[in-house]
């Protein structure tokens, strides 16, 4: 099939496949507002926006409205120090925003023929970042057990959720019960719509993982072996960056879409119990117009759950169930009342939501009358020229740190990489070929500072002994200017060693207004030796 259609929207009652996307889309949005409540009034509103749009009769006009107001709150409020994803959210709006006003120019156009005009640039869009984000770990530091952040998720992630608690409960029983339960909901075999081939390496791949994390907990209490952390670390690193960069790319291809949307949604779903909701929920969104025509159909067919005498769609329970999460959040991060483990508590609803949510397909594919995976093309001969020019900015966004540009902030997130200097740390780039600007390497050294009296920001990192790009180093100084601060600082420029009680004031460096390049850039911290740490 060359484009999604379904049987009738009549099962969906006021939703339809752009409702369903644009609902799962929208969500994403509020769980990154809600992940701890760090700007309140903002939140707030966008929660109540949000719910607004989910619980009526969403159109493009509406959807033009979140579009335009999320936008300008991150462009306006946050930017550019945000989230990989939330820069992909910026990408993703604006696209969006284009292709409404591009359909309104199409004779008799629907909010449907809408969501097929985007299509393209959506699942494009969502390879590129899977590709970007696998291309930026293949870097000599990711394979490294000392630093690579492929063993630094493990232990500063997956360990501490091992043995967390909530509500009082071991985290272990919670993530017991909810497998049990997963499994006994499918009702058959989970790996039965795969070729035999793949059914093997799938098992062989879940399983290295298994071996794995099993290790580790029965490690936690003592020290690592030298060979043992080794194993671990390269066994992960190779899990990660085959699954982004090469799963990410057969994407591309119909016939696998369907193994790597699953392992992908599982190393969502994984990754989504140490606090990592924000961005599984836009994955999840992504991943869902993925979904061929055949399976949406079956959707459609049992697209309400029974609750007693009630039904309510599935689309609607997974939104209510991630809502619940943000005000559980509430309770806990601005009324102080501890209830444990927070990252796994919404992981652990999220993914409940999920398996709510796609339960009829997830159960069809492992009975024995599974319908046909047939997948759906990335590109038709209908898709309108401009989304090109997008999914080339995407491209170009992500490549930003080998041309000398900004170095965070473009999915290069967890991948240990280093570009600044005349070399970098990737194992294809080493020679830096690719960079024409010299921000990187137009820097100063910080050798003495007050790091706790500085610290401005949540994102604030430890400056005394690194270097930084003196875009970014302007960017503290308008921030510490806004917070009236007096920052006492030593370092070195250009060779040149200055001492200054208070920068902010400073006849040369202070900095009252952003310019354009502080308000596009964004830079990490540099090391002054490899190998390179791993920082987000």
């Amino acid at each position: 099939m060359n484009e999604i259609t379904t049987k009738s929207n009549s099962r969906y009652g006021m939703l339809n496949y752009f409702s369903v996307f644009a609902i799962l889309y929208m969500t994403s949005f509020m769980c990154e507002m809600t992940e701890n409540w760090k700007h309140p009034g903002f939140t707030w509103f966008f929660v109540f926006l949000i719910t607004a749009l989910v619980f009526t009769k969403i159109t493009r006009l509406k959807f033009l409205l979140f579009l335009i107001s999320t936008t300008a709150y991150v462009l306006i409020f946050r930017f550019p120090e945000v989230a990989n994803h939330v820069n992909f959210i910026l990408f993703l709006n604006l696209a969006l925003i284009v292709g409404i006003f591009y359909s309104w120019q199409q004779p008799n156009s629907t909010d449907e023929d809408y969501l097929k005009i985007m299509l393209p640039f959506l699942r494009f869009s969502l390879v590129l970042v899977y590709f970007l984000a696998g291309f930026h770990k293949f870097n000599q530091d990711f394979f490294n057990p000392n630093v690579s952040c492929a063993g630094g998720l493990l232990v500063t992630g997956f360990i501490p959720m091992l043995t967390s608690k909530v509500l009082g409960i071991p985290s272990i029983l919670f993530l017991a019960g909810s497998i049990a339960i997963f499994i006994g909901k499918l009702g058959g075999n989970p790996l039965r719509f795969l070729p035999q081939k793949m059914q093997f390496f799938l098992l062989m791949l879940l399983a290295l993982i298994a071996v794995i994390l099993g290790s580790v907990f029965l490690k936690m209490q003592g020290e690592f072996s030298v060979s043992f952390k080794v194993t671990i670390v390269i066994s992960l690193a190779i899990v990660v960056i085959v699954w982004e960069l090469v799963g990410g790319t057969l994407l591309i291809v119909p016939r696998f879409q369907g193994l790597i949307l699953l392992f992908s949604w599982a190393m969502h779903a994984s990754l989504a119990l140490i606090g990592f909701v924000d961005f599984g929920t836009l994955a999840f969104a992504l991943l869902f117009i993925f979904i061929p025509p055949n399976y949406l159909d079956l959707l459609e067919d049992n697209f309400h759950v029974k609750l007693g005498k009630y039904k309510i769609n599935r689309v609607y329970s997974y939104f209510l169930i991630l809502l619940l999460g943000s005000f559980i959040s509430i309770i806990h991060y601005q009324l102080n009342i501890d209830l444990g483990d927070m990252n796994l508590l919404n992981g652990l609803l999220l993914n409940f939501a999920e398996v709510l949510f796609i339960l009829p397909i997830l159960q069809n594919l492992c009975s024995a009358n599974r319908l046909p995976w047939t997948g759906v093309p990335l590109w038709t001969k209908n898709t309108p020229k401009f989304t090109s020019i997008l999914i080339l900015l995407v491209f170009l966004y992500g490549m930003t740190p080998y041309l000398g540009l900004r170095t965070a902030g473009n999915f290069s997130m967890f991948s240990n990489l280093s570009t600044e200097g005349e070399t970098s740390n990737h194992l294809l780039l080493a020679s830096n070929p690719l960079k024409i600007w010299n921000y990187q390497e137009d820097v100063v050294e910080v050798l003495e500072i007050d790091d706790e009296a500085a610290k401005v920001g949540h994102k604030y990192r430890p400056l005394k002994g690194y270097k930084l790009p003196v875009v970014e180093f302007k960017k503290l100084i308008y921030k510490w200017t806004k917070a009236n601060y007096t920052v006492p600082i030593t370092f070195i420029y250009d060779g040149v060693t200055y001492s200054s009680q208070d920068i902010v004031n400073d006849p040369t460096w202070r900095t009252p207004k952003r310019n354009w390049e502080m308000y596009l850039m964004d830079f990490r911290i540099i090391q002054p030796e490899r190998p390179n740490q791993c920082r987000w």
